[in-house]
């Protein structure tokens, strides 16, 4: 009988930050791929030992270096170094990439809704399907502080307040293997929405519970070589439970999400699956 001998999951993320005159770059490990600074979560991995001494891991993360601020502006390159990798789930996930990107933030002049703009060049590899690749992404990311506020908490993590995240991008992406005749690219559209709600004010028991749905659409307008036109979608659902206040400096949290979906991006083939990770950020 199969069974798990020694799960352990854990999410780490580290920023390490400080104002531009001090320190010429950021370096943080978030998940992957690297992506603006409004979609950052944690990032992730997985270990199991199963009784007949077979092993099975996930790592959902990237490692991210910031340049400084172009002199009186918001824009800023990005050099990111990312895994997705999961052999828990049946349909194996195993992909790798670097990301060259340029990009600046927006916000309105009450500072409660922001956008990011980015230009993003990927090179990618997915050993699942053995190929090497390309992406090129432009995307708009938007957040609200504000707009949907239940209790005035803006970017604070201890008030009760609901507040969304979306983003809006034109994919290209590439895969190649000449020895197995593979070489197609597709182009399309992508959507992403995200809502996370803190739902109990400070003084309830249950005020450091958090949730989050998101929903993802990837639509192909066109499909070249050995690919076909295909509309992908994955959908989130995301309860987690923070063991910190706001100003700790080490904040462990515990959460379990459930996913089904496919992403093309990332390399996830349709599917779904569920995930408990203990999360430590820092």
């Amino acid at each position: 009988m199969r069974y798990q001998l020694l799960p352990l999951v854990w999410t780490a993320a580290l920023i390490v930050s400080s104002h531009a005159a001090a320190q010429p770059i950021t370096l943080r490990a978030a998940k992957a791929p690297a992506s603006p600074a409004a979609w950052d979560e944690p990032a992730q991995a997985s270990y199991t030992r199963n009784a007949n001494g077979t092993e099975s891991y996930a790592i959902d993360s990237a490692l991210r270096i910031k340049t400084p601020n172009l002199p009186g502006t918001t824009a800023q390159g990005l050099i990111g170094f990312w895994v997705a990798k999961n052999t828990l789930i049946e349909k194996v996930q195993d992909k790798h990439g670097v990301d060259l990107s340029f990009g600046a933030q927006f916000n309105t002049a009450d500072d409660k809704d922001g956008a990011f703009l980015q230009l993003t060049l990927t090179g990618e590899r997915d050993q699942v399907k053995d190929t090497k690749g390309s992406t090129l992404l432009l995307s708009a990311d938007f957040q609200s502080f504000e707009r949907l506020n239940l209790g005035g908490c803006g970017r604070s993590d201890s008030k009760r307040c609901t507040f969304w995240n979306a983003q809006l991008a034109l994919y290209s992406n590439q895969a190649l293997n000449p020895s197995k005749s593979i070489d197609g690219r597709s182009t399309g559209t992508q959507l992403v929405v995200k809502v996370t709600s803190r739902p109990f004010p400070a003084e309830h028991g249950l005020h450091r519970l958090t949730f989050s749905v998101s929903g993802q659409l990837q639509n192909d307008f066109d499909a070249s070589g050995t690919r076909k036109k295909e509309h992908r979608n994955l959908y989130k659902a995301k309860a987690s439970w923070r063991f910190h206040t706001e100003e700790d400096t080490v904040k462990p949290s515990l959460s379990i999400e459930r996913a089904t979906g496919s992403d093309i991006l990332q390399g996830l083939e349709k599917q779904a699956f569920t995930k408990v990770a203990f999360g430590l950020q820092f």
